[in-house]
């Protein structure tokens, strides 16, 4: 494709070295390309120094590399663009290794007047402890890693960095770094998960979690929400308190036996049935602290406008009383145990396949001895249903 002009390249791996006779290939092949994009991506060095010298009419260039120090020159990389690409304006890279002095020695070399007078290309590191250290060109990139709160900041005192996080939309994070951490403020943040929440004995301690949180990130543009709200160890102020700063929220994962808390509170259910729209029962990669079993029940006087749901580990006769009692739900996804010789999955099945417009599929997880583990999840039009 030698007009080629845009390229982008998500998650990348490059097993063997490319020899020079292959790259020497690329000439005249490439000198169309304008925007070079390589995210998350794991490369050899010199073939893809040697490789973007041949595009001499780059005009931007993104490159997001992590565990690779020797990519992290700053020598190298000026030589390159003062000798192969003339018309380079816009260069951002983020380059990672678990040596954060080496982050920090190397940083220093990205602070000449190349870098930071005749070119305004800013640069930053996040220092951390037995994790990824990096260095970023300000504003840090947005892409398909989220961004954590696991780090100390480094950076030019000289430069303004009042704006390095603005293109961060994605924030993972525990409970005790959101009360602890310093010096980041994410204010176009739209997707939320809090890990684990810290030990929140009376209300003076969930309003100083809440002054953090707010101090950290601009919840205006928040539109999911994944927090690990359990009814043994939480009360709802918390969520409250965010649902009244996110007007766009509409996305909201919890433990199932959250629902047992909320339900009771007229002020929460207001804005959940207002506001949420997906609900998911899945928080990330964390088992139920308190081991009940999903009980949908009550789900409709809390979530009654809800369209999307996923809910695991329920039981399959759920999906007819979901759909009976939630008139908007249209997707919904479980999973659940059944017996060899149980039809009750079969009975339901047949129900829902006299409704004109569903697809639903079925898999079979895990098949051991007389229990299967079941998948499954519809789609419907909600005219066909009537409650």
């Amino acid at each position: 494709m030698p007009l080629l002009q845009s390229l982008n390249i998500s998650r990348g791996l490059q097993f063997d070295p490319v020899s020079s006779a292959d790259i020497s290939r690329l000439h005249g092949r490439v000198n169309h390309l304008k925007y070079l994009i390589l995210t998350d991506c794991m490369v050899n060095t010199d073939n893809l120094m040697d490789i973007i010298a041949h595009m001499i009419n780059l005009r931007s260039l993104t490159v997001s590399v992590y565990e690779n120090s020797d990519i992290i020159n700053a020598s190298r990389w000026k030589q390159l663009i003062t000798s192969s690409l003339p018309y380079l304006t816009v260069f951002r890279f983020r380059f990672g290794t678990f040596d954060r002095n080496e982050i920090v020695r190397k940083y220093e070399d990205f602070q000449s007047d190349f870098w930071i007078k005749e070119h305004q290309w800013y640069t930053e590191c996040l220092l951390g402890d037995q994790i990824v250290s990096c260095i970023f060109t300000v504003p840090y990139l947005n892409d398909i890693r989220p961004m954590w709160l696991k780090y100390v900041r480094h950076f030019n005192t000289l430069v303004d960095n009042s704006k390095t996080f603005d293109n961060v939309t994605d924030l993972h994070s525990l409970g005790e770094e959101l009360m602890t951490s310093s010096g980041f403020y994410f204010p176009n943040i739209t997707s939320l998960v809090i890990h684990s929440l810290p030990v929140l004995a009376n209300e003076g301690d969930e309003q100083r979690f809440i002054r953090s949180l707010k101090r950290t990130m601009n919840l205006s543009n928040l539109k999911h929400l994944e927090i690990p709200l359990c009814s043994q160890t939480n009360r709802p102020t918390i969520l409250l308190e965010i649902l009244k700063e996110a007007p766009h929220l509409s996305s909201l994962n919890i433990y199932n036996c959250a629902i047992d808390i909320l339900k009771t509170n007229k002020e929460i259910c207001r804005y959940t049935s207002e506001m949420i729209k997906k609900l998911q029962f899945c928080v990330y990669f964390q088992p139920n602290p308190c081991h009940k079993p999903h009980d949908v029940s009550s789900i409709h006087k809390v979530f009654p406008n809800v369209e999307q749901m996923t809910c695991p580990m329920t039981q399959s006769d759920s999906c007819l009383f979901l759909l009976n009692n939630l008139p908007k739900l249209s997707a919904l996804n479980i999973n659940f145990y059944q017996s060899v010789n149980s039809d009750s999955f079969s009975k339901v099945k047949e129900e829902l396949s006299k409704l004109k417009n569903i697809f639903f599929y079925e898999e079979i997880l895990r098949d051991k001895q007389h229990t299967k583990l079941m998948a499954f999840g519809f789609w419907v039009d909600r005219g066909d249903i009537t409650a």
